[in-house]
């Protein structure tokens, strides 16, 4: 059963800021949130190298891509961090998952707390303090289970 914090989401920011190959591994771990959460909108936010294969994810209803964001990570440039800050504010989220890639969730997971994000789920090499309100740093472990299974979703309700 889902935790009650997450029972009324109405908008779920999904991050992955990765490899092509990374968007298409979340298909599994998009169905099993679209199956806990089917209410909830669900708002990927990517690279734009990977917006067309981002749309093919089941339970998407939106793709956001900005230019702060690229396959290497969040971009340098405090301009474009500052607007990617504004427009996540503007949008509203109640919570953002940050799936795992080959660069750390650390800082994409800052820029949803200066966002005003509430719920902040992320796997992070670096110690999560305040930025993520849900942290975790596994060493060889499924960061998209262990992100799923942190909020409840991984364990499938048997009537």
């Amino acid at each position: 059963m889902l935790p009650e914090e997450w029972r009324s989401l109405r908008r779920i920011l999904v991050i992955q800021a990765g490899s092509l190959s990374d968007i298409a591994n979340m298909s599994a771990a998009m169905e099993q949130l679209q199956r806990s959460l089917p209410e909830a909108e669900k708002v990927l936010l990517c690279a734009p190298h990977a917006s067309r294969l981002a749309l093919s994810l089941p339970g998407i209803a939106q793709v956001l891509v900005h230019r702060a964001i690229s396959e290497t990570g969040l971009a340098c440039t405090t301009n474009l961090v500052e607007n990617l800050i504004d427009v996540l504010r503007s949008e509203q989220f109640d919570a953002a998952l940050l799936f795992p890639s080959a660069q750390s969730s650390y800082p994409l997971g800052y820029v949803c707390y200066l966002a005003g994000i509430p719920i902040r789920v992320g796997y992070s090499s670096e110690f999560g303090g305040g930025v993520f309100s849900h942290w975790f740093n596994e060493k060889d472990c499924d960061a998209s289970s262990m992100i799923l299974a942190e909020i409840g979703a991984a364990v499938l309700e048997v009537a």
